[in-house]
């Protein structure tokens, strides 16, 4: 085991990424996600500390960053985190689609928008708390996606659109953007569902291609990568199975996580 005395390292400007904007990097943009794990440091921490050919952990491991930086370097890798969504998140972003399954099925997804009829969803299921966030005409619009991605075969085609979908649902909504506390916007532009989950569908389309074909480049396509949803206190990951656990356990203090993840997944 490698320890660190902390007390003894100098500054050292080769970890400020001020002007780095790796979060647009490979699948990181994805998806939202509140106090994410800087991918630049993960990247800087794997290349200089990583215990070579070892299993690298993230036991809080959020929306995946480690999970995808391990992948980009040919290393194994565990995670777990305890939000659901945040599983579905890390299982896409590691888990590169063939890019030509995903246009195909990004054509039939955009093409069904001409079937939407708001007549059939007018009577739609009452909700306190949706209803408190959406105004109708984009919930209409945000259940006819949502039963439209259902519809697909291919498992890991339906969960990437739903990350997709899941994206978008704050900016379709009456959040106030800026905000890390849930609170109403009564001057916000509220983004059409359909125009911003086709805008946002292209990115990751692009993303994934990117990653797709910089795995099979680097032979890196089936590296392992696993995310458990499981409690980080107590995991089922084996004892001496790890070589390099990288984590930021979340901050209980400043983040009100189940009221910022209302309106994900």
């Amino acid at each position: 085991m490698r320890y660190i005395n902390f007390e003894n390292i100098n500054v050292n400007p080769e970890w400020c990424f001020k002007n780095v904007r790796s979060v647009e990097q490979w699948t990181h943009g994805y998806h939202r996600y509140p106090a994410k794990f800087l991918p630049n440091i993960v990247k800087k921490l794997i290349e200089d500390y990583a215990i070579n050919n070892g299993t690298i952990a993230d036991l809080f491991a959020g929306c995946g960053t480690t999970l995808v930086e391990a992948k980009i370097h040919g290393l194994a890798s565990i995670g777990t985190d305890i939000n659901p969504v945040a599983q579905l998140i890390t299982k896409i972003k590691t888990n590169p689609i063939c890019p030509t399954l995903l246009e195909e099925t990004f054509k039939y997804l955009t093409e069904s928008f001409s079937l939407f009829n708001a007549e059939t969803y007018k009577n739609i299921e009452l909700h306190e708390r949706i209803d408190y966030w959406f105004r109708p005409e984009e919930k209409q619009k945000i259940a006819f996606l949502y039963e439209q991605i259902l519809l697909i075969n291919d498992e890991n085609s339906k969960n990437f659109f739903l990350v997709c979908l899941s994206h978008i649902l704050k900016n379709c909504s009456r959040w106030l953007q800026s905000s890390t506390k849930p609170q109403i916007d009564p001057k916000k532009n509220i983004s059409e569902p359909f125009y911003i989950f086709e805008l946002h569908c292209k990115k990751m389309i692009a993303k994934n291609a990117e990653f797709y074909k910089e795995l099979l480049y680097k032979n890196f396509i089936n590296t392992p990568c696993e995310i458990k949803l499981e409690d980080a206190r107590n995991t089922s990951i084996e004892s001496d199975s790890i070589g390099t656990i990288i984590t930021s356990p979340p901050y209980v203090t400043s983040y009100e996580y189940a009221d910022i993840h209302q309106l994900t997944g």
